[in-house]
């Protein structure tokens, strides 16, 4: 099982790694441990969702001297949690950041109960306080349990339509694991229209996990292609948002031309920079 990947917990407060997956689970006992170096143990937990299934393990952060680089390689995702109730709360954060780089995880979450766009009452951070370090740091900001009450419009995002755990799990899914197994394993584009666009939005569809049909939608000439896109359109939203930058350009251009030949366009009229 050396070849699982890893989600890697912490926690810059008093809770305890093991307490944050239990709320990530949501149950009162942990499952069985399994170890996976000698002083490194973890939760297997398995997604399984429309478009693929992936063993994947829920670790706690180690020790510092027990990590070593072929755990950190496992490591495609970090979940730091932080109490936002401490007059330090934004220097504990900072201090977990050189641990955290040594993992170069793809996902970053900075998570919390929840936060006020006030100063808490024990001194912690405002809202948009930790929205621009998140921003800055490249971290997603999560509220375990968000204060609903509570509007901000200058810190509304409305990509993610998910809050707290499901928005976790969510950006979860939306990660391409390096052990995931495709539901639909042909992902052969069949047709001859418009070949070298096809493979890309092939690799694209199996990048994102997309469903099979886009891939004959820009290879029939259907009146309803466009419509039938369209309506996939919040799925292929949500998974470019949660890929790696250097990805999600890439993502989001194959996109737009798979739209664009949906509506009669051609290659030509797209122009390389």
């Amino acid at each position: 099982m050396a070849d699982v990947p890893s989600v890697l917990f912490m926690s810059c407060t008093d809770t305890h790694p093991d307490d944050i997956i239990k709320i990530f689970l949501d149950v009162e006992h942990l499952p069985e441990k399994v170890y996976i170096e000698d002083e490194i143990y973890a939760f297997p937990w398995k997604i399984d969702n429309k478009y693929y299934t992936a063993e994947v393990y829920l670790c706690p952060f180690p020790n510092a001297a027990s990590s070593n680089d072929k755990f950190a390689e496992s490591v495609n995702a970090v979940i730091l949690y932080f109490d936002n109730s401490r007059h330090d709360t934004l220097e504990k954060i900072e201090a977990s950041l050189s641990l955290i780089e040594q993992y170069s995880p793809e996902i970053k979450i900075l998570a919390t109960k929840s936060i006020s766009n006030n100063v808490a009452p024990g001194g912690g951070c405002t809202k948009r306080t930790i929205v621009e370090w998140c921003v800055g740091k490249g971290f997603e900001l999560v509220e375990l349990e968000p204060n609903v009450d509570e509007e901000d419009s200058s810190l509304e995002d409305d990509t993610f339509e998910e809050t707290g755990v499901k928005r976790i799990i969510q950006a979860l899914d939306a990660h391409v694991w390096p052990n995931l197994v495709m539901k639909n394993s042909n992902s052969q584009v069949k047709g001859t229209k418009h070949p070298e666009s096809q493979s890309n939005f092939a690799r694209l569809r199996q990048k994102l996990g997309l469903d099979e049909s886009l891939d004959e939608m820009l290879n029939d000439d259907n009146d309803d292609d466009f419509s039938q896109l369209f309506s996939q359109l919040s799925a292929m939203k949500e998974r470019v948002s949660a890929l790696p930058e250097t990805d999600r350009k890439d993502a989001a251009e194959q996109v737009v031309k798979a739209f664009w030949k949906a509506m009669g366009g051609d290659d030509s009229e797209f122009m390389d920079n």
